[in-house]
């Protein structure tokens, strides 16, 4: 089994000879003699005290993805850090720089193809690294689960609860009851957390993790079987009461230019764990006899994760199917009729989504934008944007939370996205001023009165939904300087059939 604690002293295997022991120590004091990040391997371009923190820790998690490295991931290179380095380039057959250019090649696919993304998890106080490609999220009957996550192939699964300080107690007691005989237990109740790990006799591991917050203990519970032990340990390590950078290279960094480098290598040997699967494509639906499969109307939507799109309520109301643009069929995850709001699963995976406020709200006069397909079948003129104020903030008695803004909008964009210049989603486009109605009650026409529901309301409305909200890859950008390609593609029709 292994123990938890801080590089360089965390991982001790168990059924190892004295002999062997005494030479991992051996080892240990040399690379601890020379310091933290002086250690070197041989055959690399650069030191590893050169790298930044942050070209530190994605070293750290591409390590521990692959099952070297069981320390935390924190930037910090010591001996650990560098006897994981070590080990794998050992087993690339100690190539140097190429063996490290394939390591970090083989993390980025799979960081890509999972969806590696540290993300916050409410109620606990703690964030962690979750693969939200390969993961998904569901929700528990049991009433004191506030998330829980289940990989598509079930060997991957994470809880996290609230409890009594005794039945927080209980479960590592619990844990520690599923290692498999002859091999060692690992416990640390210090520093206000409480970690127990085992390995199971399948080969899987378990992994609790407690710390109080709010007054309440909370509980993190993983177990993964053997194909998943490094998603597991990545998870693990990866777990923060502050929140983490997501596992990038900067570009221009050393490691970066490593990774992509071309030419001269030999091929990758495969991946200790299969990547996540992608899903099969739907097949187009065919309406039956009597069953005209003809468009009744259509809105926008756009995802917040890669499979969750958000649209408005009434965008879905009556409708036989609801698909994008291409046929894909979309299913209902839950809707709101009060927020006019409502949430849908794609099964086909979006590369790109937005992100969220999830900690500020939309402020009186500031610059927003919508965006949205109006009179999509009249004018198909592709993704419209118009820009205009945030000019009202609602009432407070207004349960659907309520913003009013001057940005045109038109049938069509209901269930777009308002953002801020930056992209970041202030809104969900809900209706407009009804034109003629106020003409027949005042003698004017309105100029620019429309409506969204607030994000604060989305994010609640989500959450209690059990969506996931983690930041876009998108680098920083000014919706002035124009529409970048990978928000655009974000936003989407949909059609109801």
């Amino acid at each position: 089994m292994f123990r938890w604690g801080r590089d360089p002293g965390f991982l001790v295997r168990s059924g190892l000879t004295r002999a062997a022991r005494l030479g991992r120590l051996v080892i240990l004091a040399l690379l601890l003699h020379l310091g933290p990040g002086q250690a070197q391997s041989p055959n690399l371009p650069f030191r590893i005290a050169d790298l930044t923190p942050l070209e530190q820790r994605t070293l750290q998690a591409a390590l521990s993805l692959e099952g070297y490295y069981q320390g935390l991931i924190d930037g910090e290179w010591g001996g650990l850090s560098q006897s994981a380095l070590d080990a794998a380039t050992f087993r690339y057959r100690g190539r140097g720089a190429e063996a490290l250019a394939d390591l970090l090649q083989r993390f980025i696919a799979r960081r890509d193809a999972e969806g590696w993304r540290p993300i916050p998890l409410d109620g606990t106080g703690l964030h962690v690294a979750v693969p939200i490609h390969f993961m998904r999220a569901v929700r528990a009957e049991e009433g004191d689960v506030l998330h829980r996550f289940v990989a598509e192939d079930d060997t991957l699964f994470l809880d996290a609860l609230t409890s009594s300080r005794v039945r927080a107690a209980g479960i590592h007691d619990w844990m520690a009851e599923r290692a498999a005989r002859n091999t060692e237990v690992y416990s640390v109740n210090a520093d206000g957390r409480q970690i127990t790990a085992v390995q199971q006799a399948d080969g899987g591991r378990s992994y609790a993790y407690s710390h109080r917050h709010n007054g309440r203990h909370v509980t993190l519970i993983l177990i993964s079987r053997a194909s998943s032990n490094g998603r597991l340990g990545l998870m693990a390590a990866s777990i923060s009461r502050m929140p983490q950078p997501a596992f990038t290279l900067p570009r221009g960094g050393q490691l970066a230019r490593l990774a992509a480098t071309e030419g001269g290598q030999r091929p990758m040997p495969p991946p200790p764990q299969p990547a996540a699967p992608t899903p099969p494509r739907p097949t187009p639906h065919t309406p039956g006899p009597g069953q005209p499969d003809r468009i009744q109307g259509s809105g926008t939507g756009f995802f917040v994760n890669p499979s969750d799109i958000v649209t408005a309520r009434h965008v879905i109301e009556g409708c036989n199917r609801l698909t994008l643009e291409d046929g894909t069929e979309l299913r209902l995850i839950e809707s709101d009729r009060v927020l006019d709001l409502a949430v849908l699963a794609s099964p086909v995976r979006s590369p790109n989504w937005l992100g969220v406020a999830q900690n500020t709200g939309p402020r009186l006069g500031q610059t927003a934008y919508a965006l949205g397909y109006p009179y999509r079948g009249l004018i198909d003129s592709g993704l419209s944007v118009t820009s205009g104020n945030i000019s009202a903030l609602g009432r407070a008695h207004d349960p659907g939370h309520r913003i009013m803004l001057s940005a045109p909008v038109q049938p069509g964009n209901s269930g777009g996205p308002l953002v801020s210049a930056d992209g970041t989603v202030l809104g969900v486009i809900v209706s407009r001023l009804d034109d003629l109605a106020i003409l027949d009650a005042t003698g004017t026409i309105p100029q620019n009165m429309n409506f969204a529901t607030s994000v604060t309301s989305l994010v609640r409305f989500l959450r209690e939904n059990l969506v996931l909200l983690p930041d876009p890859d998108n680098p920083p950008f000014n919706i002035e300087n124009g529409l970048p390609d990978t928000v655009a593609e974000a936003v989407v029709p949909i059609l109801c059939r």
